[in-house]
């Protein structure tokens, strides 16, 4: 057979030469690099893989595309961020998807107008690509801030995008931090409680 750069190959399970099939390859290997460093995942996370258990099996079907909102809740340490890190470094894999930590990104909106870290921060709330908020309950939000997180929610769940959320707070105190609204969306679309011991201290 011919392959669509013009050279001859045999046909033996393969639609391509071997010359296209090693650039091939090499992009796709090209193309998961530039996911995993324009992600944001922290380094610790990175090749992390699910656990056991009832809430990584839901968290499989996030970074599957089988759900689009997801919200890990629970006490401190029982592995809500290391669920969230191993569904994103999935994802990741053949999707786009970026990690917030939400204390890092209202930091960076509250510095001077025109600053490259806030410029990007903004960027990162308006759009409405694969997104996932860790640790939601680690600051006491402004207005400014409470607006911010609202948007970014907002945004994906109005156009159906994966939006994965970790906190601390449960949907009261959510409502009561953040607000109604917020609440409301995350309500919209699947809660997990998860529970346990804090892994930190075993």
């Amino acid at each position: 057979m011919i392959c669509v750069c013009g050279e001859e190959f045999s046909a033996k399970g393969a639609t391509q030469c071997v010359d296209c099939e090693e650039y091939e390859t090499e992009q796709r290997e090209l193309r998961l690099e530039a996911r995993i460093v324009n992600s944001g995942l922290p380094l610790p996370l990175r090749h992390t893989r699910f656990p056991e258990g009832p809430a990584a099996a839901i968290a499989r079907q996030w970074a599957a595309n089988e759900i689009a909102t997801l919200c890990l809740t629970g006490p401190v340490g029982v592995g809500k961020t290391y669920l969230a890190g191993a569904a994103c470094w999935a994802r990741i894999q053949s999707r786009s998807t970026r990690w917030v930590s939400v204390a890092r990104l209202l930091l960076q909106l509250r510095a001077s107008f025109g600053d490259d870290d806030r410029a990007k921060a903004l960027s990162t709330l308006t759009g409405t690509g694969a997104i996932v908020l860790d640790d939601l309950d680690k600051v006491n939000p402004t207005e400014d801030g409470r607006s911010a997180i609202f948007t970014a929610i907002d945004n994906r769940v109005e156009e159906g995008a994966p939006l994965l959320v970790t906190t601390n707070l449960g949907m009261a105190e959510i409502g009561q931090r953040y607000g109604d609204a917020v609440m409301s969306r995350l309500r919209s679309g699947k809660v997990v409680r998860m529970q346990g011991e804090d892994r930190r201290l075993v």
